[in-house]
């Protein structure tokens, strides 16, 4: 395989961005930590509950009016991601290798 000029400028542009990147700590930083738990909390508590039954209420109204059952389904999805989203997240961000 014969090497270009464009070839040799990618690689030496390739070596550079890896010599110089930083590696990705996920949940290392606690600048909107307090902001987090907060939100985290809302949405575990009474608010999460709130937007559950709303969202259960919306679908079954929408059920009602359409004579289908897909808005119950995506009501009780929502209200399932609601619950369980905020714990999930936070595995996830704060998950380290």
């Amino acid at each position: 395989m014969k090497f270009t000029k464009q070839h040799v400028q990618l690689l030496t542009f390739a070596t550079l961005c890896l010599a110089v990147a930083e590696p990705a700590l996920a949940g290392a930083d606690a600048t909107f930590s307090a902001v987090s738990d907060l939100v985290k909390g809302w949405m575990e508590g009474s608010l999460g509950k709130l937007f559950a039954f709303g969202s259960l209420g919306t679908g079954l109204g929408i059920t009602i009016v359409k004579q289908s059952l897909m808005p119950v389904v995506v009501g009780v999805s929502v209200a399932v991601a609601t619950y369980y989203g905020p714990g999930v997240l936070n595995t996830v961000v704060a998950a380290t290798l």
